[in-house]
């Protein structure tokens, strides 16, 4: 009559303790790739722009985002998404 019932062991453990293992990752797109890639070399620009204003790389790697169209932006995307931009 009063026998308690086992609590079931918390997610992710097997009964004898055994951690399962993690679910498979998801790869990332080209495009995902492409977007941080975009970010880091945008984050790159601002950092060196800090310490020396006039070097002239900075300027070159931000022309060649620009000209393709590949400008950091969180907001990336979101226009197309959305319908707002075709």
């Amino acid at each position: 009559m009063g026998s308690k019932r086992p609590e079931p062991p918390p997610e992710g453990m097997e009964p004898a303790g055994i951690v399962s293992p993690p679910p498979p990752r998801r790869r990332n797109t080209d495009a995902e790739h492409v977007g941080n890639l975009v970010i880091l070399v945008g984050r790159l620009i601002q950092q060196v722009r800090k310490h020396d204003d006039s070097n002239d790389v900075v300027e070159k790697a931000m022309g060649y985002l620009r000209r393709t169209d590949l400008t950091p932006s969180i907001l990336r995307g979101c226009e197309e998404r959305l319908g707002l931009r075709s």
